[in-house]
């Protein structure tokens, strides 16, 4: 007789066991693969913390990919403070000067006699455009961890990887340390029962039974073991450093471009290097000047690159400036101070991609202005003469003066320039002046003199944006008779960009008809006489040195007169 008893469980025990075994081995290597991979992490950020607390390293995240393939996107390279001279072959971190407050991280291919260093990046079929200065460099490499910077660029250019990557580590930190249970019909050894170990059933030895089937055993925890709990613990401190990095770790990692300073060529799978992006050129940079204010006009060549996107130009370091268009070559810059030294930066952009720059300095040099002038004054016994309104702390005052006596006394607070005599036809003429004070606009100065009420005349300028101290750079003066040429006799100046000022007075009889032209090339600022009197003054921006060749006015009446040139010294 058959023992179904015995018989039937073995049948069964085959397909049952050999499950059992697979989810046991899959649960085993679902451990191991998230242990493995916390352990990674743990490891790689030991590398980067340990450097920086224990040599003070510094950690930065390189952001793009020109020293591919030893240095890609997410790797962090240590630096320590540099020795100069770095040798050729080492990679160094230092200030960008594409990107002003940024970092760029290449390797030295030399070093200029000058103690600056050529880089190029790896990945890059040229040497970068502009050597860095030796005082740039802030740090060279020492250690290399790759890609424990990754969570940093994703959590500030990728938040939804970041997200991924976080949830990641999470299930592999539950995997790695989740409680393990005996599974079903485990043995106390582990092992599952035997039918022999089953306890016997029916009523006699050797007959056919109906056994009923048992009920799982519920799985029970594992035995505490110190490996076990090690093993948990440090799979919980990988995780807790790990997220700790990836959050904090922006207050420590710094972060370093490898940039490409144009765009890749990648179609066919296969990895080509750009060029670098090229600069515009022919910078120049020429004053202009509103009233005594000066600006600049920036012109230059525009970059050839076609995929430029418009320039960055910056002053004396200051904030730059977006300009935008490839083809864009010029830009205003001001108001500027006349005296002053600038520099101005410019370069090539396409998207974040930044050329190298190109610069120009200007001193401006704007020359005096023009500002107002009296009416014509008669000059007898006495003249007074009411300073213009729209004069200004810091103007330069001139009174010019004709009479036909040298007799004429200026008031308190004056200065005589000069004064000239044609005493065979009875004139003389006197330059006078001052720089306005606040309570100058409108007050009223008196000139005296011994001439009659017709014999003289007078008129007051006012010109802005003089030098302080040495308001006049030059002066001269000449006589003529009998002619309607009027001439001013040539000066010569001594600095650049002076403004000559040419006063004329002209007898002209007893006509009063009498008109002047002012000199070719000069602009005339004022006209006026009386009966027997004629007073003209011209002036024009002179912006070389050395002589100023004469000025000579045109009458329409010929007679005997004085002519006078003032070069004016700009302010600075």
């Amino acid at each position: 007789m058959v023992n179904h008893a015995e018989s039937g469980p073995a049948s069964g025990a085959g397909p049952v066991a050999s499950k059992r075994a697979a989810d046991g081995w899959s649960a085993v290597g679902g451990v191991l693969l998230s242990a493995l991979y916390l352990w990674v992490l743990v490891w790689l950020a030991l590398a980067v913390v340990v450097p920086y607390a224990v040599w003070r390293w510094q950690p930065l995240v390189i952001t793009s990919g020109s020293m591919a393939p030893l240095i890609r996107a997410g790797d962090v390279v240590l630096g320590a403070a540099p020795v100069h001279p770095v040798a050729a072959g080492q990679v160094i971190t230092y200030a960008n000067p594409a990107q002003p407050g940024s970092l760029n991280t290449h390797r030295v291919v030399a070093v200029e006699p000058d103690g600056s260093y050529r880089t190029r990046g790896d990945a890059n079929a040229s040497v970068d455009s502009t050597p860095v200065p030796a005082g740039d460099v802030v740090a060279r490499g020492r250690l290399l961890v790759p890609m424990v910077g990754l969570p940093l660029l994703w959590l500030s250019d990728a938040p939804l990887a970041f997200a991924l990557w976080v949830v990641a580590t999470v299930v592999a930190a539950l995997v790695a340390i989740g409680p393990r249970r005996r599974p079903p019909g485990a043995g106390p050894a582990g092992g599952h029962r035997t039918p022999a170990e089953a306890p016997a059933s029916g009523p006699h030895r050797g007959s056919p039974t109906l056994t009923p089937r048992p009920s799982p055993p519920r799985p029970s925890p594992q035995p505490f073991t110190a490996r076990r709990f090690i093993f948990r613990l440090a799979t919980s401190i990988g995780l807790i450093v790990t997220l700790a990095i990836a959050v904090a770790g922006a207050n420590v990692v710094g972060r370093s471009t490898a940039a490409f300073s144009a765009s890749t060529s990648n179609v066919d799978a296969s990895y080509q290097a750009a060029g670098p992006l090229t600069p515009p050129s022919d910078l120049t940079a020429d004053q202009t000047c509103g009233g005594a204010t000066p600006s600049a006009e920036l012109s230059w060549t525009a970059t050839p690159d076609t995929w430029a996107d418009g320039y960055s130009l910056s002053r004396d370091g200051g904030p730059p400036q977006a300009i935008a268009g490839r083809t864009t070559t010029t830009a205003t810059d001001g108001p500027l101070v006349n005296g002053t030294a600038y520099t101005w930066q410019l370069s090539a952009t396409a998207g974040p991609w930044t050329s190298s720059r190109v610069g120009v300095t200007l001193t401006p040099h704007c020359p005096p202005t023009y500002v107002a002038s009296t009416t014509f004054q008669s000059l007898g016994p006495s003249a007074a003469i009411t300073v213009p309104a729209s004069t200004q702390t810091g103007d330069l005052l001139i009174t010019f003066t004709g009479t036909s006596n040298p007799n004429v006394t200026a008031p308190a607070g004056w200065n005589l320039l000069r004064a000239d005599d044609h005493g065979a036809a009875g004139s003389y003429t006197k330059v006078y002046w001052r720089v306005a004070t606040a309570g100058d606009p409108g007050t009223t100065y008196t000139w005296t003199s011994s001439g009659s009420v017709y014999g003289g005349g007078s008129v007051m300028l006012v010109y802005r944006g003089i030098d302080q101290t040495t308001p006049f750079d030059t002066h001269g003066g000449g006589i003529y008779s009998g002619t309607t040429s009027l001439t001013a006799p040539s000066i010569t100046t001594t600095v650049g960009d002076t403004r000559l000022v040419a006063l004329y007075f002209h007898e002209a009889g007893g006509d009063t008809s009498t008109t002047i032209t002012e000199p070719p090339g000069m602009t005339e600022v004022f006209e006026g006489g009386s009966a027997s009197r004629t007073m003209e003054v011209a002036d024009e921006e002179f912006a070389a040195t050395g002589a100023t060749g004469s000025r000579t006015a045109t009458a329409s009446k010929a007679d005997d007169g004085i002519g006078v040139l003032i070069a004016l010294r700009a302010s600075g």
